[in-house]
């Protein structure tokens, strides 16, 4: 936490909780962007952090990332479905 880089893990022993973790999750994900924080940090966005890409940023420029990710990888073969499930 000293460069003010925080990382949260939700942790849950039964199955019927997943439900509520995915709500706290969401929540904090909001409260975050909220608050002026990024959902990203030094590891970039994360697989678990990119269904909520859309509460910091527009939809034109997550757009952009799509078609530079489109660009550069054509075919899709660096890191398959982990921000952009489909390359089209």
């Amino acid at each position: 936490m000293g460069d003010g880089t925080v990382h949260v893990n939700f942790l849950w022993d039964n199955d019927d909780e997943a439900a509520r973790v995915a709500q706290a999750i969401a929540a904090l994900m909001r409260a975050v962007v909220d608050l002026g924080g990024s959902l990203s940090a030094e590891h970039g966005i994360g697989v678990l952090r990119a269904p909520y890409l859309g509460l910091e940023h527009p939809e034109r420029l997550i757009a952009l990332q799509r078609e530079l990710k489109r660009v550069f990888d054509p075919k899709g073969l660096l890191n398959p479905g982990k921000i952009f499930s489909a390359v089209t």
